[in-house]
């Protein structure tokens, strides 16, 4: 059990990561495995992001779905990310995962670093999208990371955002893309015997910082205009990137 003063701070940090990810409809995997990690065991931190993750993403995806993308989401986006998630699991299952934490940290920086040059390059921070082969790759290797972290949303973002220009388009596209996908995280974590009693614990004691975040985060995206949730977006995978690649390079 954790005493008072790691819970409050593990607690600070879902409500900072679930207050991001409600405004952007990404991101709170990537804050809280980032910043969590250093007061929870992975195998105990995954389990509780993943359902807190489905009550988020559902949240969104159900309140907000005539602004999903439906027709790229399940014709492209959607089955590209699903077949990377089986062989992330199975990278996850193994637990020897320091040298791909280090790739996914150094990665994430880099892409975040050229979109921010880009959107600064322009007027309007416009991108065109990817290409198709280059675009698969990517939200393929972004299926492979979400199996091993949770947090394949980079990647994924980083392709999606250069075809959804709306942010609220983008926001529950985003999330109704990942709700299956975590579903199917939340299910090896079962079978894995991960879903313990701190588990349960922490995750009851995670959904008042949850719905804190949820609302506030409701009420700041409403007033954030596109251009400035853009360079949020790239800002915050900046930011993961580089603290992820500096854990990863100390943990070696």
């Amino acid at each position: 059990m954790l005493i008072d003063p790691t819970q409050l701070a593990f607690l600070a940090i879902v409500f900072g990561a679930y207050f991001v990810g409600t405004v952007l409809g990404f991101g709170t995997t990537i804050l809280v495995v980032t910043f969590g990690a250093q007061l929870v065991d992975l195998d105990v931190l995954l389990p509780i992001v993943s359902p807190l993750n489905i009550g988020l993403g559902g949240y969104i995806a159900i309140r907000h779905y005539r602004a999903t993308r439906w027709r790229p989401l399940l014709r492209r986006w959607l089955p590209t990310v699903a077949v990377g998630v089986p062989l992330g699991l199975l990278l996850f299952n193994l637990r020897e995962l320091t040298w791909l934490k280090l790739g996914f940290g150094v990665l994430v920086t880099i892409l975040a670093g050229l979109q921010l040059r880009a959107s600064f390059a322009t007027r309007r921070g416009a991108a065109k999208p990817i290409a198709g082969s280059r675009g698969a790759a990517l939200l393929f290797l972004g299926g492979i990371v979400h199996g091993v972290y949770a947090t394949g949303g980079p990647l994924v973002v980083y392709v999606m955002g250069r075809e959804i220009d709306d942010k609220s388009a983008f926001r529950s596209t985003v999330s109704t893309l990942f709700l299956p996908l975590t579903v199917a995280l939340i299910v090896d974590y079962v079978l894995l015997g991960l879903v313990t009693t701190e588990v349960v614990e922490l995750g009851l004691m995670s959904l008042g910082p949850v719905l804190a975040g949820l609302w506030l985060g409701e009420w700041a995206h409403r007033r954030i205009n596109d251009r400035s949730f853009k360079l949020g977006v790239w800002l915050l995978l900046l930011a993961g990137g580089l603290v992820l690649t500096a854990r990863s390079l100390l943990e070696s």
